[in-house]
């Protein structure tokens, strides 16, 4: 009977300790009571309503600044207290016709008005291009003033050749008095030409005149034979104009009106020289241009 009795209380105080147990856990185990704090923050719609917007903008007000002077006027040595720009008239020309072409129907006139080109047609041209109407409506105005230089000439059964020494250009003109053709060659190939025969009482072409004069095709059944040797530092000139060329042979004291399309105009008749001017002659090879002034 007493074995049973402390088996009981065996039994029971191991059954006391497992309950202190479970407590003891069950209250390590327990959270602590203290609450989280969170943030309280507004929403704000990505897409605000006008209630919304309206709220906005009454929160944020402007404050406007007077805007105050940061230049001073002050006086200038030059226009004075400076006020704003100035009120100008217009002062754009107005140009009824072009410098260097006018009106062509001033070139159909009996005596055309050499006045109304922009540069200076010369005294030596300015007779045959005012007088001759063709001339005058076939050039137009010059592109530059006249100039001379020295050349060599050499005049055939049907016309001449003239070259300019130092370029080397050659005209070759056939006219009959009134209206020609002419072939233009710069810098012709130099090449020695012999054997060359012609007919009797001519002569063959001459240096760059014989290279010309067989290598264009036509030039010569046009030109012919040479009726003179060839005349070297003979006093020529030019003028080039809008559409063509004036060539001046002082040597012979008469004028050419070449066309840019190949065509010949004259000879024309040169004008004798004023005492004091310019004027190309004969005896005066060197000064070829007449624009010169008068001695007092």
């Amino acid at each position: 009977m007493s074995k049973r009795v402390g088996l009981l209380a065996w039994v029971m105080l191991a059954l006391l300790v497992a309950a202190c147990d479970t407590v003891a856990t069950d209250t390590a185990l327990t959270p602590s009571a203290t609450p989280a704090r969170l943030l309280a923050t507004a929403f704000i719609s990505p897409t605000p309503n006008p209630e919304q917007v309206r709220a906005t903008q009454l929160a944020i007000t402007p404050t406007f600044a007077q805007p105050t002077m940061t230049v001073q006027p002050s006086p200038s040595p030059f226009v004075g207290v400076f006020i704003g720009e100035a009120q100008r008239e217009d002062s754009s020309v107005h140009v009824e016709e072009p410098f260097f072409a006018p009106d062509i129907s001033v070139f159909a006139q009996p005596t055309a008005n050499a006045n109304r080109c922009g540069i200076v047609v010369d005294r030596a041209y300015v007779t045959a291009w005012q007088t001759t109407a063709d001339v005058n409506r076939e050039l137009g105005c010059p592109i530059q003033a006249a100039f001379g230089f020295f050349g060599t000439v050499q005049v055939f059964e049907h016309g001449v050749m003239y070259r300019r020494d130092d370029t080397r250009e050659i005209w070759a003109i056939t006219s009959d008095g009134q209206q020609g053709t002419y072939n233009y060659m710069e810098n012709p190939p130099q090449v020695e030409i012999q054997g060359m025969s012609a007919p009797n009482g001519l002569l063959p072409p001459q240096g760059d005149f014989a290279v010309m004069w067989l290598n264009v095709q036509g030039l010569r059944d046009r030109m012919g034979y040479a009726r003179t040797e060839a005349l070297s530092d003979v006093a020529l000139g030019t003028q080039r104009f809008t559409t063509g060329t004036f060539l001046l042979d002082a040597n012979s004291g008469q004028s050419y009106a070449l066309t840019n399309d190949g065509r010949v105009f004259g000879p024309f008749a040169v004008p004798e020289a004023d005492e004091g001017t310019g004027t190309p002659s004969p005896d005066d090879v060197q000064v070829i241009s007449t624009q010169v002034d008068e001695e007092p």
